[in-house]
């Protein structure tokens, strides 16, 4: 027996329908593998002054995730950055700007929180044993602060007074009632006084008198 025709070969329509399939799982685990990074994100703990944030990035640059946080950094703010148990920190150094009275003079301070004393340093501030300051020297500084020194001096001066003359009157019965007779003219005298002054910035608060020689009568 014998047969006349065409045969074609050909696949089942089963092979398309996984041939499909196949496809969209390659272009779904290859669109994932570059989804993934993209999505992981990290976790950051934020110090800000008093303010802790904890915020989520997938971003490992610790600006632009304060930036994501909202947070902005002035001119002359700083952070560092560490690493704590697979948490990343961030810790932002704001600027505090102290202003100084020193007498008649008065300095501005830029701090990142260092202590009164440390500040003085920066501004070269000595302090006399006698100088008062309104705080402690370990009082730590914050924005806006005001620290006043009032700076004590205390010096031994000389110097002269005048002592007027002093008039004595002697009773004469020989005068008449009302009468006068200067038997000597009087003049008045210098004397030279050594003291201790004490002054605060500046102005004279005290005075004591150590000597007193009268040098001309």
């Amino acid at each position: 027996m014998s047969y006349i025709g065409t045969i074609v070969l050909g696949r089942s329509p089963k092979s398309y329908v996984f041939r499909a399939i196949l496809i969209a799982m390659l272009i779904a685990v290859t669109a994932l593998s570059f989804t993934l990074p993209a999505l992981a994100q990290n976790k950051y703990v934020i110090h800000d002054g008093d303010n802790v944030i904890v915020y989520m990035s997938s971003s490992e640059d610790p600006r632009e995730v304060l930036e994501e946080a909202g947070l902005t950094l002035g001119e002359s703010d700083t952070y560092t950055t560490h690493e704590n148990e697979g948490v990343s920190e961030i810790r932002i150094n704001r600027v505090q700007m102290v202003s100084v009275y020193y007498g008649d003079r008065m300095f501005v301070v830029g701090t990142y929180g260092e202590t009164v004393g440390q500040i003085l340093k920066t501004a070269q501030i000595e302090l006399t044993a006698a100088d008062r300051v309104s705080c402690s020297l370990d009082t730590p500084t914050r924005d806006g602060m005001e620290v006043h020194i009032t700076h004590v001096e205390t010096k031994e001066e000389e110097f002269t007074q005048t002592v007027p003359c002093t008039e004595r009157v002697y009773e004469d019965a020989s005068l008449k009632p009302g009468e006068e007779k200067v038997l000597a003219e009087g003049k008045d005298g210098v004397s030279l006084i050594r003291a201790r002054v004490t002054y605060e910035n500046g102005r004279e608060v005290s005075r004591t008198v150590l000597s007193r020689q009268v040098t001309q009568s």
